[in-house]
């Protein structure tokens, strides 16, 4: 594997040189790759600790997330025979929504211990594992992409590691984390100087690579169009050939599934967010042109946002935004002129994906955080380069460079700042939360309400709860998200979005249907439409023509359950004793 090399003089070197100089000039090549490399044992225990670190940290809580309940459902649903289904939702419907690959890797944990809750430290594991194997890959990508020393590859991947926007997906089984090792690995087998091998097995690796991307999560199709137009561009019939029908493969394997499964799935509005995803705003273009543009400038807005706040940490230094950007876009060019179309191609198609996605863009800005870091990197590193070049006086060239690198060591001091007051996080007082947010309340409460729920309820009573999926896991229930996700009006206008949750008429009328009996009332912290929930739940419960009943409230206060009166349309067995609810 070849290391591109700074030219510190910054003068062009001649084709033809003398053979000493070349001799020197490829000897400080093989040098520096030699002490890069020699940096893999303290590359891997590095690693090592980090994922120990977020193992170890994590608090065993499946369900807080939402989209972990979900992915832990189908899992459970696959390991037990039930097929690629969400049998936390009332009549089972077919998973549409997320690729089967990770669920499936879950049900492999869910399959050596069934025990639950006891088996979340092995789901979790999962995770963790792809957590490990992205901080590898990312030194790989150190390794392709500059010529920095030892000390600089370890900071790098720790700084990819341990920021907030990466580390705190560890806490939870997500897809976000093995979507970022294959993505870092499609770029690193992607990288032009690659050739560990004949150029057919390191296509077919490739090609494996981002064809396992899009399984995991549908917005591995930027990487597939990426590497299409990387082989069209190229002209290599045979590559491309390759390309698309080992890619063609492993996509096609889930686009079969959702035509032959995805239709009618959304007929009931409450499971529309579970079943499918919602349209991008270039869908938007012809018919709301304004809509799609507003959506585009906010995401660009919160995306910004999310890198200075949750990867960087600027704001508690804002001073540091001056330095830092400019080394960044910097750095940023520079890479993007040595790198394939394919690198070029899925930065420019997963970032327009994430812009015109209507939906914060922070948790998808992940497999940008190694690229952005390492722009930085070489921004520096470019910096200190032209430093040293100028200066003639010898106690200068020393520390001149050295003040150079000054902002990225601040940098990494936030970064370790925020990680250590995150691990420590007292859990007794707060639950942690992706993005390095923590809540202001503890799992009491949560605990409290699943054993009421188990002690005096049926298997087959169907719950409304923001927390469906959890409460499938923890007690058996089926249940169902009681409003109508439209992400669209939860973040626009920038500052000003109603979030819009549905009628009271109709989520009650669609709560009967499915012969929901109870709702469940419980703090959202972290969700944009968590104020418009909350007054949504109090509306509903004040719409039904007989008052729906308190019949539990948990110790903190902050979990509330009601009972529905049975109505004329449920049968006489159905219906609870009414001392049932008096029994807290």
């Amino acid at each position: 594997m070849l290391n591109r090399t700074f030219d510190r003089s910054h003068q062009p070197i001649p084709r033809h040189t003398s053979e000493p100089i070349g001799a020197l000039h490829r000897g400080a090549a093989i040098t520096q790759s030699l002490i890069l490399r020699s940096a893999w044992p303290l590359v891997l225990l590095l690693a090592l600790g980090l994922s120990s670190l977020a193992f170890f940290s994590a608090p065993n809580i499946i369900g807080l997330f939402h989209d972990d309940g979900i992915y832990t459902v189908v899992a459970k649903a696959l390991s037990e025979g039930d097929g690629y289904r969400i049998i936390s939702l009332p009549g089972e419907p077919y998973q549409t929504k997320y690729p089967f690959l990770y669920s499936y890797l879950l049900s492999w944990a869910w399959s050596l211990n069934p025990q639950f809750p006891e088996n979340i430290p092995l789901l979790n594991l999962v995770t963790v594992l792809s957590y490990f194997a992205s901080l590898l890959l990312a030194y790989v990508f150190y390794l392709q992409n500059t010529e920095g020393g030892k000390a600089d590859a370890l900071l790098y991947v720790f700084l990819v590691g341990a920021n907030a926007s990466v580390f705190s997906m560890t806490m939870y089984p997500l897809s976000d984390m093995p979507f970022m090792a294959a993505c870092l690995c499609s770029l690193c087998l992607s990288d032009p100087a690659n050739n560990f091998c004949g150029r057919s097995k390191v296509i077919a690796l490739l090609s494996a690579s981002v064809g396992l991307a899009f399984l995991v999560r549908q917005a591995g199709a930027a990487l597939i169009l990426a590497g299409l137009v990387h082989f069209l561009i190229s002209r290599k019939r045979r590559e491309f050939y390759l390309y698309v029908g080992i890619v063609g493969c492993l996509a096609l394997s889930w686009l079969i599934w959702q035509v032959m499964y995805d239709s009618g799935t959304v007929a009931n509005p409450l499971f529309a967010y579970h079943q499918s995803y919602e349209s991008p705003a270039v869908f938007l273009a012809t018919s709301n042109p304004s809509a799609a543009v507003q959506i585009i400038w906010d995401n660009l807005r919160y995306l910004i946002l999310s890198i200075d706040h949750m990867i960087l940490r600027l704001h508690i230094l804002p001073g540091l935004r001056i330095v830092i950007y400019p080394l960044m876009l910097w750095g940023l060019l520079s890479i993007l002129r040595q790198q394939t179309f394919l690198f070029c191609g899925f930065l420019l198609l997963y970032g327009g994906l994430i812009l015109s996605w209507p939906f914060h863009p922070a948790r998808y800005s992940m497999p940008l955080v190694p690229v952005l870091l390492l722009s930085l990197f070489h921004g520096v590193q470019a910096a200190t380069a032209i430093v040293k070049s100028r200066t003639t006086v010898r106690w200068s060239a020393t520390i001149t460079p050295a003040a150079v690198r000054i902002p990225i060591m601040l940098l990494a001091l936030l970064i370790t700042g925020w990680l250590w007051s995150y691990v420590h996080i007292d859990r007794g007082k707060h639950l942690p939360l992706w993005g390095g947010f923590r809540t202001s309340y503890t799992w009491i409460g949560f605990s409290e309400s699943f054993s009421w729920v188990k002690q005096n309820t049926r298997t087959d009573d169907v719950l409304a709860t923001a927390y469906d999926p959890m409460y499938y896991l923890y007690t058996g229930r089926k249940a169902v998200r009681p409003w109508i996700h439209r992400p669209e009006t939860y973040f626009y206008p920038y500052g000003k979005a109603t979030p819009d949750l549905g009628s009271v008429e109709e989520i009650r009328d669609t709560l009967e249907r499915l012969g929901v009996r109870f709702l469940i009332v419980e703090p959202l912290e972290g969700y944009a439409e968590m104020n418009a929930v909350a007054e949504l739940f109090e509306n509903l419960l004040r719409s039904f023509p007989v008052q729906p009943e308190l019949v539990f409230q948990s110790s903190d206060g902050l979990h509330r359950i009601y009972a529905f009166a049975a109505t004329s349309a449920q049968s006489q067995d159905e219906s609870l004793d009414s001392r049932l609810f008096l029994n807290k």
